[in-house]
């Protein structure tokens, strides 16, 4: 399965998708679930700040899965970028569930390529990952 990858161009300030600047691709925007005052999430992963128009830096876990840094009531606070996509766009998580990435790849945090499933199932999933 593709994917999409995304990288930002400082030079002019403009976002690209495999070579397609974003005026060309239709992207789904909703607020954040835990923060709908401050924050909405793209349907490719991109979070961004309501008041600055910025996008949130993101960071690499330890288990290369891509997280946010943010602050509530003064505290800080990590958000995985995947969850926050998934519960903007699907759904809020069943107990038990975690995010699935179909293609394998952690920083790829587009809707496509995210679902909710089972512990085991994801443990089945990156057992064949590693065998590929």
């Amino acid at each position: 399965m593709s994917y999409y990858f995304c990288y930002f161009n400082a030079i002019n300030n403009t976002q690209h998708i495999k070579g397609k600047t974003m005026s060309n691709i239709k992207l789904k925007t909703k607020t954040l679930v835990d923060y709908p005052m401050d924050y909405t999430v793209s349907s490719d992963g991109t979070i961004r700040s309501i008041y600055t128009g910025r996008t949130l830096k993101v960071q690499v876990g330890k288990q290369n899965q891509l997280k946010i840094s943010t602050t509530r009531d003064n505290k800080p606070v990590r958000l995985l970028v995947a969850c926050e996509v998934l519960k903007a766009f699907i759904r809020l998580p069943e107990r038990g569930e975690v995010v699935i990435y179909i293609d394998g790849d952690f920083t790829n945090c587009s809707l496509r390529n995210l679902r909710w499933g089972t512990r085991s199932e994801k443990h089945r999933l990156t057992i064949n990952y590693k065998i590929k």
